[in-house]
């Protein structure tokens, strides 16, 4: 086999603690050049990694350009898809530490510089190469489990939050998933956040039950995030509406905001807080009576008010929700036909006039003839 030669982008601690010392036990990898913004990491890592004539950068624009066979994106996930998508275009081959990139659309410029460049771009998901996990993908594909529609994997991380180069615990160099959606400063954009919700219609087997939740253990409550109290009753209601089965969490019908845990003794003082369980119930209520399992669900983001439209249509009758989740009162188009209708989630009336309605910030759901609902009228890009 080939000895290659690489460059490796970032020496700190997944560095020098994982990458490097496997690549000098393999002993099939020349490490020829080595780049850090702090230039006596990159010495360090030469010293106990590179060969004797190694190169040191601080810029990697300048590393992906001399001659190697690949480049290690070993960087914060703020970084790395710039860095990959450089060193694919100066024909390297790129293989970028775990996660892949920091938003989606990065993502996708890395799969597409990789197909338009023709290089090989892997990610550090070492697990897919254990032998337990081949032989899963192996009978998943030969259909040996038959239909699956259920699986659970378990994780348990011993040695606490990583914190070395205080870098892990940095949203602005690490990023995240759908909770950056919530926050209420972000703009991670209510589209991309549904359109993930969407896709589950497509991958999940026909039967799936999806389990839907605002909160649960060892994660961040939703008023942690969210300190508008209105805000935080169109989430609820909001994951209502969601097909599937709604969960609550305990303490969450009091709109606490400390972190539940599953390993401590977690007291929920019900004295605290704002108690909205007979909101919740009404929630319940609509799901139970209004909702059709079996119904045709859908979404729609207004990205500009950070509201969203749910709705759940079963032959003649629908079910729409409308839900500011960040906190907009004001116009809004309807998309529904002009009239009044009932919002079956408090007694309020909704006057649509002209295709639009004046919302007051309460989370809204309302039941109407499916003729009634003026999809088609939603604009196709989001």
């Amino acid at each position: 086999m080939k000895v290659l030669n690489v460059g490796v982008v970032g020496c700190g601690g997944i560095a020098n603690n994982k990458h490097l010392p496997a690549m000098k036990r393999v002993g099939k990898f020349n490490i020829v050049a080595f780049c850090d913004l702090i230039e006596e990491r990159a010495v360090k890592a030469k010293e106990d990694f590179g060969t004797p004539d190694a190169r040191i950068y601080t810029d990697y624009q300048d590393l992906v350009q001399e001659d190697l066979d690949a480049v290690y994106v070993l960087t914060p996930n703020s970084s790395h898809a710039p860095v990959a998508i450089a060193a694919m275009k100066a024909g390297k081959h790129v293989m970028c530490e775990k996660p892949m990139a920091k938003t989606f659309a990065e993502a996708q410029e890395m799969v597409q510089t990789a197909k338009e460049t023709g290089r090989i771009l892997t990610i550090g998901y070492q697990n897919r190469y254990r032998g337990d996990s081949q032989y899963l993908k192996k009978t998943c594909v030969n259909g040996d489990l038959g239909e699956i529609y259920y699986a659970k994997a378990h994780a348990i991380r011993r040695r606490a939050v990583p914190t070395w180069g205080g870098v892990f615990l940095d949203a602005d160099k690490q990023g995240g998933g759908p909770m950056n959606y919530v926050k209420k400063d972000s703009d991670f954009p209510l589209s991309l956040y549904l359109d993930e919700i969407e896709k589950q219609e497509g991958t999940y087997p026909e039967n799936y039950v999806k389990l839907r939740c605002l909160e649960n253990h060892d994660q961040q409550r939703i008023a942690y995030y969210v300190d508008n109290e209105l805000s935080i009753m169109n989430w609820t209601a909001f994951s209502f509406l969601l097909k599937g089965t709604a969960f609550i969490y305990a303490g969450q019908e009091n709109m606490l905001s400390h972190q539940p845990s599953i390993f401590e003794k977690d007291v929920i003082d019900f004295a605290s807080g704002k108690d909205i369980s007979d909101f919740i119930a009404r929630c319940a209520q609509i799901k139970k009576t209004e909702l059709a399992a079996d119904g045709i669900y859908g979404s729609f983001a207004d990205d500009h008010r950070d509201v969203a439209y749910l709705w759940c249509i079963k032959e003649s009758k629908c079910v729409v929700g409308i839900f500011s989740l960040k906190g907009y009162q004001g116009e809004l188009p309807a998309y529904i036909t002009d009239g009044i209708y009932e919002n079956l989630l408090i007694e309020e009336s909704v006057h649509v006039s002209q295709g639009q309605l004046l919302f007051s910030g309460n989370p809204l759901i309302l039941k109407i003839d499916t003729d009634c609902f003026l999809k088609n009228q939603m604009p196709v890009s989001h």
